[in-house]
């Protein structure tokens, strides 16, 4: 559920933007008046020599589409059109390649045109993903910009590791938790934390189930052998001081105390006091409100005792955090900065970063991706539990043990794991460890976790692979087709290697200019299939593992295979600020890349200057004002 605060705080807001095509309004009255009229503008300054002009209505097929064409020089096309929900392409063609395209952009463009003029704003892309004119989303250290004001909904994960951290419980209390919504594969997103009739009834039960639990052995919890209604306010001062990451008012207390009163014996009265602070929004939400300070709001110090111990260690708050909230210094950015370092010795920080680490790379998308059990029979739940703790413990490995950097991440030579790995990988085990024998294999993106989660349950699927790159490590926009776009995928040719029914996507001009830098990447990882073990043959013919990359205002870049892909992420510029931007995104709980330009830009300055260890990105995040501050 969005907290109200938020709701009031967006709106939809219709504007001329940078990097958008304006279809401005013409003509007053008469007939024409039944028709609507849109017009569209020349892109100055683009390297293109005619517009085409596509409109259909939304509810036909795209083959009974108008098309209008205009050659560069002419400034202004108009077309006018039945009034209807319609769906407008533009295509901008350069010697009659498609150089240009709304459909690049992934937006459906469908538009409910009225009689008259209809201003309407589309966007163009090119083959890079890049908008034209391009939007700068640049950090403006004139006027900086800080994160916004947010109610963070418990993840599953976080419900059930602060159940255990307050209760010591160990039971399954989220098992019928509706599956969470993802973003750029992490499942703490504040937009994403929608609660559904669904979510307050597993809530519901969950609170039960710990309530009963704890009236149990109620003694651990506290100090009251009277049993009775004067055990509340201790109990409340106590328990429910920890279990809302601050202190009760006394409103709070006095309501808490009448639901206490409703019930029946002390047991049953206790139940349902705890069940209250179970359902209340002080647990079931981390609250980054902040207090205003002049022309922004900075995290209380209670906040911020959040915002550490759910970062770190994916739980609440210890007694010393606590106490540093209950004095006010969590707002002295040393004293932020040394419990960021205390959090991150404990072996908690261990487990969250590689629970960071399996999100970012998708690696738990093994445990339930299909794959034909005759073509591979040992790909079993053990083995996929056991490539899943393979990229996790080597993530985590990488980063705290080695202090690694980017580089060391996606070229070493070696992963972690058992005997029935090693053969995967045709690797050398040796005491945990598998050393890769040949150098066809390197670093994450060679982790069968993540190759096979991004195939079929047949063949690889070099979109899939491709968008992941692009999407995950590069940190590129790749955005969805559009539902006007009729797609299907390449069908089943034994004879066809996968590259050759892939690329029949060139056909059709459109679908090119967005696979070119999909596929491209996609082909490269040809040299391994399925479930991530090395391929040389398909469909009988030696297997053509050759890739490029394409990235805006950067040079192409070709590559050979899957490790030769990974060379060159451990020297790119843009992946190695991608892995700033993603452990950013995932503390701050939001995906607003204007709102985090500046501070992902003092986190990869940084970076560079500790010798580019991944580790500093973690512990120099609580101390960025865009982490602690909130915009009004």
């Amino acid at each position: 559920m969005r907290s109200l605060l938020t709701n009031l705080l967006l709106a939809a807001v219709v504007s001329q933007t940078a990097g958008c095509q304006t279809w401005k309004k013409k003509g007053r009255g008469g007939s024409a008046s039944r028709l609507a009229t849109v017009s569209v503008k020349e892109i100055s300054g683009e390297d293109y020599d005619r517009l085409e002009l596509h409109a259909w209505n939304a509810a036909e097929n795209k083959d009974k589409a108008a098309k209008f064409g205009m050659a560069k020089g002419q400034g202004v096309i108009q077309v006018q059109l039945p009034p209807a929900k319609t769906v407008i392409q533009l295509d901008y063609y350069k010697n009659d390649s498609l150089v240009l395209s709304s459909l690049a952009c992934g937006d459906d463009n469908i538009f409910d045109l009225k009689p008259g003029p209809n201003p309407l704003t589309i966007y163009v892309c090119d083959a890079s993903g890049g908008r034209f004119p391009p939007i700068d989303v640049g950090c403006d250290r004139e006027h900086p910009s800080y994160g916004p004001r947010i109610l963070r909904l418990l993840t599953a994960r976080e419900y059930q590791r602060t159940i255990e951290t307050l209760t010591g419980i160990k039971s399954d209390f989220t098992r019928d938790f509706p599956k969470e919504m993802r973003t750029h594969g992490f499942d703490n997103h504040e937009a994403n934390g929608v609660i559904t009739d669904a979510h307050a009834e597993a809530y519901y039960s969950a609170a039960k189930a710990v309530s009963q639990a704890m009236v149990k052995d109620i003694g651990r919890f506290t100090n009251c052998p009277q049993r009775d209604a004067g055990c509340v306010v201790p109990f409340l001062r106590g328990f429910g001081k920890r279990a809302w990451r601050g202190p009760l008012d006394q409103d709070e207390e006095t309501r808490l105390t009448s639901l206490y009163q409703t019930g029946t014996g002390f047991d049953d009265s206790m139940e349902r006091l705890i069940q209250g602070l179970l359902m209340s929004p002080r647990f079931l939400y981390r609250f980054e409100l902040g207090e205003l300070r002049g022309g922004y709001y900075e995290l209380s110090s209670w906040e911020m005792a959040q915002a550490l111990s759910y970062m770190f260690w994916g739980t609440s708050p210890d007694d010393q955090l606590m106490a540093q909230a209950e004095a006010g210094r969590l707002s002295d950015r040393s004293v932020i900065a040394s419990e960021a370092q205390r959090l991150w010795r404990d072996p908690r920080a261990r487990e969250q970063v590689a629970h960071f680490g399996a999100l970012w790379l998708g690696a738990e998308g093994v445990l339930s991706v299909n794959k034909d059990k005759q073509m591979f029979p040992n790909f079993d739940s053990t083995q996929r539990q056991k490539l899943l703790a393979e990229t996790k413990d080597f993530f985590a490995h990488l980063v705290i043990d080695r202090s690694g950097t980017v580089a060391d991440m996606y070229q070493s030579d070696y992963t972690i794991g058992d005997q029935s790995l090693a053969a995967i990988y045709d690797g050398i085990p040796t005491n945990g460890y598998i050393r890769y024998r040949t150098n066809e294999r390197a670093g994450i993106l060679g982790h069968a976790s993540i190759l096979a989660t991004l195939a079929g349950n047949e063949n690889s699927e070099p979109v899939k692979r491709g968008v992941f790159v692009l999407d995950r490590l590069l940190c590129q926009s790749v955005p969805p087709p559009p539902s006007s776009l009729q797609i299907t995928p390449p069908p089943r040719d034994p004879s066809a290697t996968v590259r050759e029914r892939f690329a029949k996507h060139s056909q059709d001009q459109a679908c090119a200019l967005c696979h070119q830098r999909i596929d491209g990447i996609g082909f490269g990882m040809e040299d391994m299939d399925a479930v991530g073990r090395l391929k040389t043959v398909d469909a009988g013919r030696n297997v053509d593992a050759r890739g490029q990359v394409v990235i805006k205002g950067a040079a192409v870049t070709e590559f050979y295979g899957t490790a030769g892909l990974s060379r060159y992420l451990a020297t790119s510029p843009q992946a190695e600020v991608c892995v700033s931007k993603q452990i950013y995104r995932y503390a701050a709980g939001h995906d607003d890349d204007q709102r985090s330009a500046c501070a992902v830009q003092d986190l990869d300055r940084g970076f560079v200057e500790s010798g580019r260890k991944v580790s500093s990105i973690f512990l120099n995040i609580p101390t960025l004002d865009a982490f602690r501050r909130r915009q009004p």
